[in-house]
C-alpha cells in the first residue's frame, strides 16, 4: 500500500479490525471539490457497538481537521447520539532504516468528544454551554 491514499489505508485498517466501512465523501464536479458527509465525515464504519464517523487526512492536516470539527454544530449533533463516535485518522510518512532508506506510514487516531471539541481554541465561544 505504499502509494495508497490516506482513505484507502484507513479502509484497509477498518476492515482488518473487522468493521464494515464505506467511503461517504463524494466529488462534486460542478464545484470541483470533495464534499464530506455532513461536512465532517469521509468514511462511515460500523462494528457491533458503534457507528463511527471518521475524517481521514494526512498527518500535516490533523490539527486543521480538529479545528474544522470544533466549528461544526453537526459534529456535536453526531456525538450526542448514544452509539456514535467521531474520530480523526491521519497518516504520517516515517523514515525507517532497512539496509537503505525506506518509509512506512504511521496512523494517528484521535477520538473526539463533545468536551474535546468545546475546548478546542478554534471553537466558537459559548459552545461549552450548548445542551
Amino acid at each position: 500500500m505504499s502509494g495508497s491514499s490516506p482513505t484507502a489505508r484507513a479502509i484497509a485498517e477498518m476492515r482488518r479490525l473487522g468493521w464494515m466501512a464505506q467511503v461517504v465523501e463524494r466529488w462534486n464536479p460542478h464545484a470541483r471539490v470533495r464534499q464530506d458527509l455532513f461536512g465532517i465525515i469521509d468514511v462511515l464504519a460500523v462494528d457491533e457497538r458503534y457507528c463511527y464517523g471518521i475524517q481521514v487526512t494526512s498527518g500535516s492536516n490533523h490539527a486543521a481537521r480538529r479545528t474544522k470539527m470544533s466549528l461544526s454544530t453537526k459534529a456535536l449533533v453526531w456525538l450526542r447520539s448514544p452509539h456514535r463516535r467521531l474520530e480523526i485518522w491521519s497518516y504520517s510518512k516515517k523514515k525507517i532504516k532497512r539496509g537503505g532508506v525506506a518509509f512506512k506510514y504511521e496512523l494517528r487516531r484521535e477520538r473526539l468528544t463533545v468536551e474535546s471539541l468545546a475546548s478546542d481554541p478554534g471553537a466558537p465561544q459559548g459552545m461549552e454551554s450548548e445542551g
